[in-house]
């Protein structure tokens, strides 16, 4: 692992030998009206390098990343070689999960009463969900019950179905299967967004009509004190 260090501290690193340069920054800048928010930027990322934007908050780490993301969809050999099925793959995917993932996130949203019910009740389980999705580390070497309870969730599919559109299909090789299961992923995501789509109206109806009448009683109770 190749670790940089602060953001506001970098210099223009050294390049190793070895695998050709995937991504390489040099003399990154970014400006919002007067004030440099960005400057002197400069690191090289090789194949099979894993980079570490480290920094505190306001360092400018999120501003790196989203300056060099849409080139890099452009400029990087292995993303620009995927030829139009691995985009049309990565389009439908992408669609689909969306659909499987934002009703219920609005559902969940709707039923949370304040940050901390949010932090304790939806995002640490969402972070576990993803630590065991296959993303960050091989489903294949988790136990197979993990591997079960991993399959029920969307973010696995998703992790897939872009791995299926960016990856040659040698890699398939390491999946569950050994495949990318295209039709399992339209099934799982597909079946996420029917119940997401059915839910999230009559939640969100019920929960606004809920929020509607609190407010009534609100404005009654302020009446109330005014006339006594």
């Amino acid at each position: 692992m190749a670790v940089v260090g602060d953001v506001d501290r970098w210099a223009h690193n050294a390049e190793p030998a070895g695998e050709p340069a995937v991504i390489a920054v040099r003399d990154l800048r970014m400006r919002y009206g007067s004030v440099d928010v960005l400057k002197g930027i400069g690191f090289t990322a090789r194949r099979g390098e894993v980079i570490t934007l480290l920094g505190p908050n306001g360092a400018g780490k999120t501003t790196t990343i989203e300056s060099i993301f849409v080139p890099s969809l452009l400029l990087i050999p292995e993303l620009t070689g995927i030829g139009l099925t691995g985009w049309l793959t990565f389009l439908w995917v992408l669609a689909l999960g969306l659909l499987a993932t934002l009703p219920i996130g609005a559902v969940i949203g709707s039923l949370a009463k304040s940050p901390n019910t949010v932090n304790g009740l939806v995002t640490l389980p969402i972070i576990g969900v993803t630590a065991i999705s296959g993303i960050f580390y091989p489903i294949f070497a988790l136990p197979g019950w993990v591997q079960a309870v991993a399959q029920v969730f969307p973010v696995y599919w998703l992790g897939l179905g872009v791995r299926s559109a960016f990856l040659p299909d040698s890699a398939a090789a390491v999946e569950i299967g050994a495949s990318w299961r295209h039709l399992e992923t339209v099934g799982v995501l597909g079946a996420w967004a029917l119940v997401g789509l059915a839910l999230a109206p009559m939640v969100l109806r019920r929960m606004a009509r809920k929020e509607s009448g609190a407010n009534m009683e609100a404005r009654r109770q302020r009446a109330l004190q005014r006339i006594g």
